[in-house]
């Protein structure tokens, strides 16, 4: 059996960044560092579950990617089209609790996959741990992948394309199950693997690669299915940094990076430093956190100095798609809030990097304010908008973006921190 790669891939922009034509193929991404989300009473929401009903892929999957192939939404499937010795991957990028809970969903293809074609479903830890279920020439492959050992494989069988159409990953406890049926109702055992205490929070994605003739190859996902969710989101204060240590903290679990840019904490703030070319960095936590009547902080000690070739962002992501954000970009300091797939600017005034130093997104019941400050003490607003849905799951993300021009530098500092 030929041993497939789970490439991991993000993607780029800066305005609404879990945009799925948002992503470059030409300008490969360098590093996705993935940690394990913070532990505590409070955590991800359970699992994902998507009818594919609507094009949702910008929400539920914001980072899939196509380098030679496409992804679309019709007829309640998710259609993985993957060209000759291409792959496509539908991508979750974010991270959900697995723990004493399932995943099930139906994956089909038009026609058998050649020998060295695979479809694969792979749930993934930030810690190099995840388990992968692999249609891969006539056979199904129900392995693990471990860091320090390698793979393991569980079960090793032959595929039925009837049997097996739906595939269902159940935690009861630290063992883990899987599962295949033919009508997602009557499901039969497939394998077990005794300790699998490691998947806790994991990403979910499936990919479809093809090594064959001249046609595509076409992955159908459907009837993703996660349960009931159980947990919630912690509280956005719980989500500190003063960038004090030498490496990110492990609660940053998605840092995307494409280009020869560096990011790092320099002296006691989180430094972007790009140089004579496209560079990108994104900064992520690992999961979701709870805005609602409260506020997201940052301190930005110094902005890009580019006018014209750069944009230093800050801005909170909704699960329902909706954003709130900062750009500092052509000389501007801009509020941006995209709602219902409508693109709002209520403010651009020119960047004063001394009374603009602070940054703040407040979310209260009947409004989101933009709000700045000099000293992070006395706070002027900017500007407001209505309330947008999903404040009980946000994304919080900086993002840095430099194009072609000049090297150059931003910092930023006292992530949720009062002024020191």
């Amino acid at each position: 059996m030929r041993s497939f790669a789970l490439v991991l891939l993000a993607c780029t922009g800066c305005d609404i960044v879990f945009g799925i034509g948002s992503f470059d193929p030409a300008k490969p991404v360098d590093a996705t560092i993935d940690a394990p989300p913070p532990s505590g009473p409070c955590s991800a929401i359970s699992m994902l579950a998507d009818s594919f009903a609507t094009d949702d892929l910008k929400v539920l999957w914001p980072v899939s990617v196509m380098p030679a192939g496409t992804i679309t939404v019709h007829d309640n499937v998710a259609d993985l089209a993957a060209n000759p010795n291409g792959y496509v991957t539908l991508d979750t990028g974010r991270f959900f609790d697995l723990r004493e809970g399932e995943l099930a969903l139906k994956i089909t293809a038009t026609t058998e996959p050649e020998v060295d074609d695979s479809i694969a479903l792979t749930v993934s830890s930030g810690t190099g741990y995840y388990v992968s279920v692999t249609r891969n020439g006539g056979q199904l492959v129900f392995q693990t992948f471990t860091p320090t050992i390698g793979f393991n494989v569980i079960t090793r069988r032959a595929y039925d394309p009837i049997g097996d159409a739906y595939l269902r990953l159940r935690h009861p406890d630290d063992r883990l199950f899987l599962e295949t049926s033919a009508d997602g109702v009557q499901y039969a055992p497939a394998g077990t693997i005794p300790d699998a205490s490691a998947l806790t929070f994991v990403r979910v994605q499936v990919q479809s690669y093809h090594n064959g003739a001249a046609t595509q190859l076409h992955a159908y996902v459907a009837d993703v299915n996660g349960g009931t969710p159980h947990g919630a989101a912690c509280p956005i204060a719980s989500l500190q940094d003063d960038f004090s240590a030498a490496t990110l903290d492990s609660k940053w679990g998605r840092v995307l990076m494409a280009g020869n840019g560096v990011l790092a904490p320099t002296n006691g703030t989180l430094q972007f430093t790009g140089p004579v070319d496209n560079s990108y960095a994104q900064l992520l936590p690992s999961t979701f956190y709870d805005l609602r009547n409260s506020a997201f902080v940052i301190e930005v000690p110094r902005g890009f100095a580019s006018t014209t070739n750069s944009d230093l962002g800050m801005s909170i992501n909704t699960f329902v798609g909706d954003v709130v954000g900062f750009h500092q970009a052509g000389g501007l300091l801009s509020g941006k809030a995209t709602h219902a797939g409508n693109m709002t600017s209520p403010f651009s005034p020119p960047y004063d990097p001394v009374s603009m130093r602070w940054w703040r997104i407040s979310a209260g019941a009947t409004a989101i304010k933009w709000e700045t400050s000099p000293d992070g003490h006395t706070w002027q607003e900017r500007g407001e908008t209505d309330p947008i849905d999903g404040l009980d799951r946000v994304d919080p993300l900086i993002s840095f973006s430099l194009f072609a021009g000049s090297p150059d530098t931003a910092d930023i500092d006292n992530f949720d921190l009062p002024p020191p």
